[in-house]
């Protein structure tokens, strides 16, 4: 009876299938900040158009020079939050690139592994239906060598 196949790195791809899984979930967490950080940057721009038409309907009806300073002050300050933010989308956009390279390298090491054991797989299989094929050959001959016997006595 044929021994099962056992894979000698097996532990070393459940290790790397278990980094590649880790290195997975930091991408998508770097993902999700950049998303957040994009939709931040989505909301300072309107709020910061909702603040420009309310700038120009206060300019039509005359308002005191202190609330148009106000005003100005306002978008002013959406304006430098926007340029934060536009910064922060630029570091996150890198972290994703950088995540993303580290998953493919982690990847890249699995799929090394997993083509060794492939290969490995392979040869077992080969070398099991030659043992398997030498084993019938044996039976074969000795039934045939068997049956001459019998009729030599005969």
């Amino acid at each position: 009876m044929p021994k099962s196949f056992k894979f000698p790195l097996q532990k070393v791809l459940e290790y790397r299938q278990k980094a590649e899984d880790l290195k997975a979930i930091n991408l998508q967490k770097s993902k999700n900040i950049l998303i957040e950080k994009q939709n931040q940057h989505n909301s300072l721009v309107q709020q910061k158009n909702q603040a420009l038409d309310q700038d120009k309907l206060e300019k039509s009806q005359q308002i005191s020079i202190v609330a148009l300073k106000i005003s100005k002050d306002y978008i002013s300050q959406i304006s430098d939050n926007i340029d934060k933010k536009k910064e922060e989308i630029k570091i996150s956009d890198k972290n994703v690139d950088k995540d993303r390279k580290i998953l493919l390298k982690a990847t890249k090491e699995k799929k090394i592994v997993e083509n060794l054991r492939e290969r490995k797989f392979v040869d077992y299989t080969i070398e099991n239906r030659r043992n398997v094929m030498k084993i019938e050959s044996e039976i074969a001959l000795r039934m045939l060598n068997n049956k001459q016997k019998i009729r030599i006595k005969k």
